[in-house]
């Protein structure tokens, strides 16, 4: 009988447990986002041929911050943007579905250097948004306002600082 009620307990732990661990995998996946919080922010520098380029990027690091990214924002400061972080190295896909705001898609590699630049990337209203892939694997990607790449001078090649 105590051997049954041990054994009975465990297999309710394990499922209590594995459940909390699912529950938080689905929400991952599934874009969950009722707790949505306000997300992180970090320092990053753009190291170019005209100086360094400070700007304050939020982290998006989950996969549903991720798939939201920057839709529905009005504005974006000059020196904001949004930092994507990937769990690999990998070609990158994005698009603007529901995005209001030209916006420089800046694709970064492991080590911390620019390997491509989608300029001006066009907002998006529609079901059929179009696409585009890196040329290059990126593990990191930053989306600034549209025309901040020209402005600033930030080309393939230049170094990238931030603490992650």
């Amino acid at each position: 009988m105590k051997k049954k009620f041990l054994t009975l307990m465990l297999v309710c732990s394990l499922l209590f447990v594995n459940g909390c661990f699912i529950s938080d995998w689905y929400d991952d996946v599934m874009g969950n986002d009722e707790t949505e919080e306000e997300l992180e922010s970090e320092e990053l520098t753009f190291k170019t041929e005209d100086g360094d380029h400070l700007f304050n990027v939020e982290i998006a690091d989950k996969s549903y911050e991720r798939r939201k990214g920057l839709m529905d924002r009005e504005t974006l400061a000059d020196d904001a943007g949004m930092l994507f972080v990937f769990n690999d190295e990998g070609f990158r896909n994005f698009w603007m579905k529901d995005t209001q705001l030209y916006l420089d898609i800046i694709f970064i590699s492991a080590d911390k250097k620019v390997v491509d630049i989608k300029k001006d990337f066009e907002p998006c209203y529609s079901e059929d948004c179009p696409d585009y892939r890196s040329k290059r694997e990126a593990k990191y990607v930053v989306e600034v306002r549209g025309g901040t790449a020209e402005e600033k001078g930030i080309k393939v090649g230049d170094e990238v600082e931030f603490e992650l």
